[in-house]
């Protein structure tokens, strides 16, 4: 059985983050901290009683009461669990209309190829993990930006590089 919590704890929230495989910066509260013109809310979503995805969620404010949300790099969860990601998108939604937003935006890490700088991308096929997350996304009637490039579709950009550190350097 599933259920929600909306406020959890820095050190409840964080120490899910830091453990799970989609670990990142924008989904730790310290980021929260650092958007200081915006409010935050942390959500802890847990089946049978045990934390399995986390939101830090930013809210702004807008005119005649309204609101928009944004979670930058999250929700945090296993895309691949069909029932999770319906129950995260069906309380976002709620939660989201408790707060009149006018709409929830969120980009997770779902990293469609990776590939070395100095190769075509054509060369290599798409991780079928976030293909799958993406259609589990769709099925929780999530919509999706589709695969945008100008940084005027999205927020975050589309690509970014990552330098991979080895233990003991770089």
């Amino acid at each position: 059985m599933f259920d929600y919590k909306i406020g959890i704890s820095e050190q409840e929230h964080d120490a899910f983050v830091i453990q799970h495989p989609q670990v990142n910066l924008l989904q730790s509260s310290s980021w929260a901290k650092i958007k200081d013109n915006w409010g935050n809310e942390r959500l802890g979503f847990y089946k049978n009683g045990e934390l399995v995805a986390v939101a830090s969620i930013l809210i702004k404010r807008l005119p005649l009461g309204y609101t928009m949300m944004y979670i930058p790099r999250g929700p945090i969860m296993d895309y691949q669990d069909k029932d999770l990601v319906k129950f995260v998108m069906r309380s976002l939604k709620q939660f989201g209309s408790c707060r009149r937003s006018v709409f929830i935006k969120f980009d997770p890490a779902l990293i469609l190829k990776q590939y070395p700088i100095d190769q075509s991308s054509a060369e290599f096929s798409e991780n079928k993990l976030s293909v799958e997350a993406i259609q589990n996304l769709k099925d929780a009637n999530c919509q999706w930006s589709g695969r945008t490039i100008a940084m005027s579709e999205t927020i975050q950009p589309r690509y970014q590089a990552n330098k991979i550190l080895k233990e003991g350097g770089i």
